[in-house]
């Protein structure tokens, strides 16, 4: 099988917009040392090791780390999966009995409780001569974090592990996390509703707050076109808080 292909930069924009241009090949180049200053990545030794036991990492912990990424707000989402399907499709190359293959080891990853960890650590250990390959997987892993439009704290937490454990740079990731991992707080505010409320709380304060300002009920009280604006406005906020904090709460 061929592996990983053209992944660095333009297909990592393709897959989820914008964002994936301030990555580029910057992941796999520098990383941040203890002392906060950008580095040039040293160059390993290869881990001495049989080329088809680490053909066998690089199959098996790649898939696990997309099924633990993807499942870590709680689901995993038909986005998640287009993206990954893709990955096999387009960029791994994969033929139909490795496709086959890759999908189940995905399932058995996504429904067991074995740790992220060990497998990440795993991966580092035969990669870490090769920092490229490091660079693209985290790559692949951020894509499918972000495939559904939200970075999960979950999410942002295993990305975070691999990071420090592929001794990647840290700042590309950082403007992406920034961009892209939502403050929740406010979006409760325009909720009225605290962070600790109930999923039927939250639905109940949206449904009622969604009455309050859909735009067909101010339009048979014939308002004034200042008062429409404002309030089709808030109700576009009311409707966006409610989207992003359910796929926050994995309320579907």
């Amino acid at each position: 099988m061929s592996w990983y292909g053209k992944i660095i930069g333009g297909s990592l924009g393709a897959i989820f917009g914008p964002a994936g241009a301030v990555a580029g090949a910057s992941f796999g180049h520098y990383y941040d040392n203890k002392t906060g200053k950008t580095v040039k990545q040293e160059k390993k030794e290869p881990t001495p090791m049989a080329p088809e036991e680490r053909r066998r990492i690089l199959f098996e912990s790649t898939f696990f780390m997309f099924a633990k990424v993807a499942k870590a707000d709680g689901f995993v989402s038909e986005e998640e999966v287009k993206t990954i399907k893709t990955f096999m499709l387009e960029h791994l190359n994969l033929n139909a009995e490795s496709r086959k293959k890759a999908t189940r080891l995905f399932n058995e990853a996504k429904n067991n409780d074995l740790p992220f960890e060990p497998v990440c650590l795993e991966f580092t250990k035969a990669y870490q001569h090769d920092p490229t390959t490091l660079a693209q997987t985290f790559e692949m892993l951020l894509a499918v974090a972000l495939s559904d439009g939200l970075l999960h704290p979950a999410e942002d937490a295993l990305l975070l592990t691999c990071l420090k454990n592929f001794e990647l740079n840290a700042q590309a990731y950082e403007s992406i996390r920034r961009d892209c991992l939502p403050e929740v707080d406010p979006l409760y505010k325009i909720l009225s509703c605290s962070p600790d409320c109930s999923n039927d709380e939250l639905k109940k304060a949206y449904r009622q707050l969604s009455k309050d300002y859909h735009p067909d009920r101010l339009a048979a009280q014939n308002v004034s076109e200042g008062v429409r604006q404002l309030t089709e406005q808030k109700f576009k906020q009311i409707s966006e808080a409610y989207s992003t904090l359910c796929k926050f709460r994995n309320i579907r």
